[in-house]
């Protein structure tokens, strides 16, 4: 599908999984080489960017999160930009809610007015690389809302149900650091084709964008530094209740060791046993039980053990 928007003779072609005819058509009016048009009929391996004679062909990759899903899982999405002085053509393989609100944007007028103009492609791309990082960092913050939740349920005793969420969200956070581990490297490169088209001027929103991707790296960093504390502590909780559990089961033991080697020596097969046969036996024999086990926790008190 292709979706055309002009702004004051910038413009913006937007191919949302496009045919090889459509794909044709853009290479004929814009003159895209061919190798281009072929990398843009399938999703592509690796982010990257090739500078050519009037444009740039740029490959992005942005996670981002189902947040319809129970568990949350994150998808990468990849979005290709062919940018020249004067238009920039977007391809990517599903739909994309930024790209979407901001084809709205435009369709509305909201921009197409002489105190908004868009002067020229870079500007574009500029607003499109914007709302595609507010993206990632709403859903960035989306994370930080269930980590802090993980905190609390830690706190309230729920160390084991913690585990398998704390590794689904480290699981989530390195999604997104492979996603966008390659962006400073392609915005470098994209600084010196806007200083070639539109000169030093623009400079200040290549440093902007690349201040937009700083702030998700360190949303990631800051993330997964907490979730990495988190999981410390829950290891160190659910650890200190399994020890705690390991030595009541093993004070409950040695209590009734005493007791139950009496037993077993009362119940030996024997002709001269002691007290078996006597009257009132069996009220004898657990009351020296029920007395050798109170003496043991006894002497466990006494050495500080429990």
């Amino acid at each position: 599908m292709v979706t055309t928007y002009d702004s004051f003779g910038t413009i913006w072609i937007d191919l949302e999984n496009p045919s090889k005819e459509e794909l044709l058509g853009i290479q004929d009016k814009y003159g895209i080489h061919p190798v281009v048009v072929s990398e843009l009929t399938q999703p592509s391996l690796r982010a990257k960017v090739d500078l050519y004679a009037h444009y740039a062909y740029m490959i992005f990759r942005f996670p981002t999160v189902n947040i319809n899903s129970e568990v949350h899982e994150t998808a990468e999405i990849e979005v290709d930009f062919i940018v020249g002085k004067d238009f920039i053509i977007t391809t990517h393989y599903t739909s994309i809610e930024p790209l979407y609100r901001m084809g709205r944007f435009l369709e509305t007028g909201a921009m197409l007015n002489k105190e908004h103009k868009i002067e020229h492609a870079g500007f574009l791309f500029y607003a499109l690389m914007r709302r595609l990082y507010q993206s990632s960092e709403d859903d960035l913050y989306h994370l930080r809302n269930h980590v802090k939740r993980v905190e609390e349920a830690i706190f309230r005793g729920e160390e084991r149900k913690m585990v398998e969420v704390i590794s689904r969200l480290n699981r989530m956070l390195i999604n997104f650091w492979w996603s966008t581990r390659s962006h400073a490297e392609l915005l470098a490169s994209f600084e010196i084709v806007a200083k070639n088209f539109w000169g030093d001027s623009f400079t200040y929103y290549t440093h902007s964008l690349s201040g937009e991707y700083l702030k998700i790296d360190k949303l990631i960093d800051g993330n997964k530094e907490v979730l990495s504390s988190l999981r410390d502590t829950n290891d160190s909780l659910l650890s200190t209740k399994t020890n705690e559990t390991m030595k009541a089961l093993t004070i409950i033991t040695a209590a009734l060791l005493p007791a139950s080697i009496v037993i077993n020596i009362f119940g030996m097969n024997t002709v001269d046993n002691p007290i078996v046969g006597e009257p009132n036996d069996f009220i004898m024999i657990t009351g020296l039980t029920i007395l050798l086990s109170i003496l043991t926790m006894a002497y466990f008190k006494i050495k500080r053990w429990i």
